[in-house]
């Protein structure tokens, strides 16, 4: 509850100052069809229980509003390791840990789940990831959680390139931290991929951070307003 409520507090002003939906109450994201953002760039669709599917979007279409709803985060999605210890290591020390775990974050990604932890409208994230664990982790993070995705053939780099990763160590009495961040696939999101997805896309709002290149963050909020993006 916490978490909805620190979510709530962040995103939930910027969207209610673009959503105009007259059917908030039952608005779900899990019930968002992709079709409806770009029919020429496939978007993932969730996979989701049958038994929560019903037509929403039968009930948007006759709306060419909703189409705007869209928020687009265009950004980071790493893999983070976790280890946490009584005390954090001095420089050259090594220090033995308790717990080691896995998540998934990118501020980029938190962003996109925060949003769509809200279900007021459809969100997607436009990144890039290895061709490897990682990167299959964050993609089914995605769709576990509702935030689409410009599919694995668009979003999965055919390289060897890693996926973004984050060494993440956390003292476990005062909670302070010290982080290494990888950025891997994430540096190679382009200028030229943002332009043509933001272009056709034309998403209500688009959301940044510099976890990825500079110029390609600036590029999207650039082509964003050229769309009317906020």
């Amino acid at each position: 509850s916490s978490m909805k409520i620190t979510c709530a507090r962040t995103v939930l002003p910027t969207l209610l100052f673009s959503f105009k939906a007259p059917t908030v109450h039952s608005f779900r994201l899990s019930h968002f069809s992709s079709s409806s953002i770009a029919k020429s760039i496939p978007l993932h669709k969730p996979r989701f229980p049958a038994t929560t599917k019903t037509s929403l979007y039968s009930s948007m279409s006759s709306s060419a509003e909703n189409k705007k709803n869209l928020i687009l985060v265009v950004g980071s999605a790493n893999q983070d390791l976790v280890c946490k210890s009584e005390v954090l290591p001095a420089l050259g020390e090594t220090v033995v840990g308790k717990d080691l775990s896995t998540a998934c974050g990118g501020k980029g990604a938190n962003q996109a789940v925060a949003a769509a932890s809200l279900q007021l409208t459809p969100v997607a994230m436009l990144c890039r990831v290895g061709q490897d664990i990682f990167g299959k982790n964050l993609l089914e993070n995605f769709s576990k959680v509702g935030v689409d995705y410009f599919g694995e053939t668009n979003t999965v780099l055919k390289d060897e390139s890693p996926s973004g990763g984050a060494s993440i160590l956390v003292d476990e009495k005062s909670g302070d931290n010290m982080i290494v961040v990888s950025p891997g696939a994430n540096f190679r999101l382009t200028v030229d991929d943002v332009q043509s997805t933001i272009q056709t896309a034309k998403p209500s709002q688009i959301l940044v951070q510099l976890e990825i290149l500079p110029e390609v963050a600036y590029e999207a909020l650039k082509t964003g307003k050229q769309v009317g993006a906020t």
